[in-house]
């Protein structure tokens, strides 16, 4: 309402809408999404390689069962030729804005700078939602002392934010962006790069408790004496299909791993 309205005591039109209406509006754009015809969808979902209709078909189901829109979706082909499904920036953004909680706060912290000993960036971020509950993870990236060092918190701060998002809205995949930046320092390096999972290298030394993902899956069953290969055909998952329900995967290889103690 404008000052003159509030004088002349005129209630004013307002283009603000309410924040539920706004959420069932951007639901309602994801529902026509989801109906376009498949080459309409594939213009829509981020890929290196042509789309086909099956490829097309497995992205719908992800994006259905996270609720995301296409266009936060990657496809990225392996060397075996499988399709495999990552979130992307645009689509934690979508899901931490359409999360009826709301973002309270995001902060982010320097737990480490570059020394000669210890030459990376580290960094803590924190989302607060507006329930209260809090999500932390952390992001690092190589970088000498006085070199690029500005450059490196940028991106330590930017994949901080990213993992606590995943964590925020409870999407189970691996992040695109992740991947796309250890691929590019892998090519600059002078390195051949297979398509695999980058997060699924920075993890193979860690310990994990409970995968919420595809990455820490394979690190997962590799920490349990396991190979991927072994791992689909006791579950009778292709990697994909362990891109889409890791709680599944998880179920069907503690039931079979049980079953071959006994």
């Amino acid at each position: 309402m404008s000052k003159k309205d509030e004088k002349n005591g005129e209630k004013a039109e307002t283009a603000l809408i309410d924040a539920k209406d706004a959420r069932k509006l951007l639901f309602k754009q994801l529902d026509e999404q989801y109906t376009l015809p498949w080459k309409e969808q594939a213009a829509l979902i981020r890929s290196e390689t042509p789309m086909t209709e099956r490829g097309i078909a497995l992205a719908l189901r992800v994006a259905r069962s996270f609720g995301l829109p296409l266009q936060g979706l990657n496809i990225i082909t392996n060397k075996r030729g499988e399709a495999n499904v990552y979130v992307n920036a645009d689509g934690l953004r979508w899901r931490l804005h359409t999360d009826p909680r709301g973002i309270r706060n995001s902060t982010a912290e320097v737990i480490h700078r570059p020394t000669t000993t210890e030459p990376w960036v580290e960094v803590k971020a924190t989302i607060t939602m507006g329930d209260g509950s809090e999500y932390t993870n952390f992001g690092a990236v190589d970088c000498i002392p006085g070199s690029g060092v500005s450059n490196a918190l940028l991106k330590s701060v930017t994949k901080a934010k990213r993992r606590a998002g995943v964590d925020a809205v409870g999407v189970a995949l691996p992040i695109a962006e992740d991947f796309l930046e250890w691929v590019d320092e892998e090519r600059k390096a002078g390195k051949k790069v297979d398509i695999i999972d980058a997060e699924y290298k920075e993890m193979q030394s860690t310990p994990v408790a409970e995968p919420k993902n595809l990455a820490e899956l394979f690190v997962w069953i590799e920490q349990h004496s396991h190979t991927i290969d072994e791992a689909e055909a006791v579950t009778g998952m292709s990697t994909s299909d362990m891109a889409a329900d890791v709680e599944s995967a998880i179920a069907k290889l503690r039931a079979a791993w049980e079953t071959k103690q006994q």
